[in-house]
Order: C-alpha cells, then sequence, then structure tokens
C-alpha cells in the first residue's frame, strides 16, 4: 500500500486522479492533499475522507504520513517541488509538462540521480493506453519499415465535457496575489525556456506543444524515436492553428493541431504506413470514462484488402498509467516516461518554437 499525498485539488485531481484512485485501495491510499484554497481542501478532505490537508505543499512533502507525491500543481512549480519530494525520500508522479524550459528540467534529472532508489514519472497517459502499448508490440514484431507517419491533435472538449458528465468543485476563496505572482513567475519561465527575443506566437505554439500537443508526440517518439530534424513548421492564428513536417531520414512524420475551433470534439491519432500495411490508432476523450477505443491494421495486395481490428478496449488509461506507477515503485522499476525522457521532448518542442 503506497500512503499518496495530492498537491493541486484542480480539475486533473477532481475529474482523473481521485475518483480512480478511490477504486485503487488495494494499492493505493491518499492520505494527504494540498492546496492553496481552503474551501477546495475541506470539500475533498470530507469527499474522499482525507485525514491530513495542508496549505503549503512543502508541509504534505515533509509529511510523515507520505510514500508518494503526485504533483498536479501549475507548471512553474514542477520541478521545485519535484526535488523537494525527491530529497525527502518520497517517490514522484509528476503531470506532463515536467518543467516550462529545458534547462530546469536537467536540475531534476541531476537530483534523481542522486537519488535513484526512489521512483520519478512524469503523466504522458497516452502511452499507457492498452491499445498504444498492443500496436507498438505489434510494431516490435514487424519487419516492414515505415514509409509514412501522421498524427493529430484537433480538441475542444473540457468545458463541454466537464459540464455535462463530472462537476468540479471550483473555489471562490484564492488569493488574488497569487494570481499575479504566478502570471509574473510563468512569464519568467517563458522568457528562459525561448530568450529575450520570444514572440507571442512563440510563446503560443510552445504552449500548445507542452500542454496538449507532448501528448501525442511523445507517443509518437516512443514509437519511432526522435526525428533527425524539423523540416517545416507552419502555423496560421498566433499559433493556434500548427502544422509540423519531421525528417526521419527513411520517412516523414506530420503533426497537424488545432486549438481554436468551436466544434466540441476530440480527434486525436496516430496513423503509420509500411507501404501495403496502415496502422490506424484514435483516441477518445479522457474526460469520460472507459469509452470504447479500437486499433485497426490494414494489409492490402493488388487483388485483396483485408482488415483486423483490435478492441474495442474499455480500459482507462489513467488506471493503466496508475498500476505502472505502483508497479515501478514496488519492484524498483524505471518508468518509461521518466524525467530524462520528458527532457528530450521539451528540447524538442522549443526548438519548434523558436522555428516558427
Amino acid at each position: 500500500m503506497v500512503r499518496l499525498g495530492i498537491i493541486g485539488l484542480g480539475e486533473v485531481a477532481q475529474l482523473m486522479h481521485l475518483p480512480l484512485l478511490a477504486d485503487m485501495q488495494d494499492k493505493f491510499k491518499v492520505t494527504a492533499v494540498s492546496d492553496i484554497s481552503d474551501s477546495v481542501l475541506d470539500y475533498i478532505a470530507s469527499r474522499y475522507s482525507i485525514p491530513h490537508t495542508f496549505k503549503d505543499p512543502e508541509d504534505l512533502i515533509g509529511s510523515k504520513e507520505v510514500d508518494a507525491v503526485m504533483i498536479l500543481s501549475p507548471n512553474v512549480y514542477h520541478v521545485r517541488q519535484a526535488s523537494l519530494a525527491l530529497e525527502s525520500g518520497k517517490h514522484v508522479f509528476l503531470e506532463k509538462p515536467a518543467a516550462i524550459y529545458p534547462d530546469e528540467l536537467e536540475k531534476l534529472v541531476a537530483v534523481h540521480a542522486k537519488h535513484a532508489d526512489v521512483t520519478g514519472m512524469v503523466g504522458y497517459v497516452r502511452r499507457y493506453s492498452e491499445l498504444f502499448l498492443k500496436l507498438k508490440e505489434l510494431l516490435q514484431k514487424d519487419t516492414k519499415a515505415i514509409t509514412y507517419m501522421r498524427a493529430r491533435t484537433i480538441v475542444n472538449e473540457t468545458g463541454f465535457y466537464v459540464n455535462t458528465t463530472r462537476p468540479v468543485f471550483r473555489p471562490r476563496d484564492l488569493p488574488p496575489e497569487a494570481g499575479k505572482a504566478l502570471r509574473e513567475e510563468d512569464r519568467a519561465h517563458y522568457l528562459k525556456a525561448l530568450g529575450g527575443g520570444m514572440t507571442e506566437t512563440q510563446k503560443n505554439i510552445y504552449t500548445l506543444l507542452i500542454c496538449s500537443g507532448c501528448h501525442i508526440l511523445s507517443a509518437v517518439k516512443e514509437l519511432a524515436g526522435l526525428p533527425k530534424a524539423i523540416k517545416t513548421v507552419a502555423q496560421a492564428k498566433n499559433g493556434s492553428h500548427l502544422v509540423i513536417t519531421f525528417d526521419y531520414g527513411d520517412f516523414m512524420c506530420v503533426f497537424e493541431e488545432v486549438n481554436d475551433q468551436a466544434v466540441v470534439q476530440f480527434d486525436e491519432s496516430i496513423e503509420l504506413y509500411q507501404n501495403d500495411r496502415r496502422y490506424y490508432l484514435r483516441y477518445d476523450t479522457p474526460y469520460i470514462r472507459n469509452l470504447p477505443q479500437v486499433l485497426e491494421v490494414t494489409d492490402s495486395t493488388k487483388t485483396s484488402t483485408n482488415a483486423i481490428q483490435y478492441g474495442p478496449c474499455y480500459t482507462d488509461m489513467f488506471t493503466t498509467e496508475l498500476n505502472y506507477f505502483y508497479d515501478c515503485i514496488a519492484n524498483g522499476k524505471e518508468p518509461k516516461t521518466s524525467f530524462k525522457d520528458s527532457l528530450e521532448d521539451l528540447r524538442l518542442y522549443r526548438d519548434i518554437a523558436l522555428k516558427a
């Protein structure tokens, strides 16, 4: 049983992690929570029977009632909170992005190297989908070379799905000075990532990639590795429309992301070609639990086409991810979505934004 402390009780905590953790009490027990809002602390502690609450996250990290820390706080605080947790001998589950700028994440990698006996994991949940794992398995057994790849993230989901499914407790007692300080620190972090000549378009592109596009791009990296080069970066509407072409040497990969459409939809997919074979994996919104997921594999010849469907699969990818985190803690395994792994991603996204 891992005694878990959660820092940050916003939408992700309330919609994704807390309901699942309540169903996983053979592995996790949430013993402490931290948030700057008294009202949300009281609400969550009462709803989930959590015995310890802290306004200061450092007090939670130092608590003897906590074995592992789940960090769901604003991005600017991720590295300092994760570093303190590692130095305190606590396992860390860190929601993406792990950091805002690569140099900061390098420091976290160095801290973890000194405390390698504790687990440090980044929450790239798409890489724990059951059918993503099936796709990876099939590719590892496949001798055919990849000839083309494309991926996309065209999403407008949060407000609609949240308002029509599970309610979120939204506090009204947040101190106004906290918001101002957060915005100032946030901009300072972006300037460190992109430099003093940073444009608003570059900032928007970088934000889009580290907070949203990273899910699919990180999954693409697990399947095909890092690209040899960023061939092109095309953007429109101040960075909210983005098309990137990656050069993998023997094939090209195209990624598109759109983040200003008004149509409610969730269109995230990976499509991979091997000349006469096509793999197609489409994700659905995580805001509605246990939606079916399907992996399609199509083979063609000059005279026939045959399609195999894996699924539908109803396993929740957040559940798979948390089970994996537990396994890493219990068996001393290094997570595949480590801080080092995330650092590769962050450097790539910075290079993309600066190329725009």
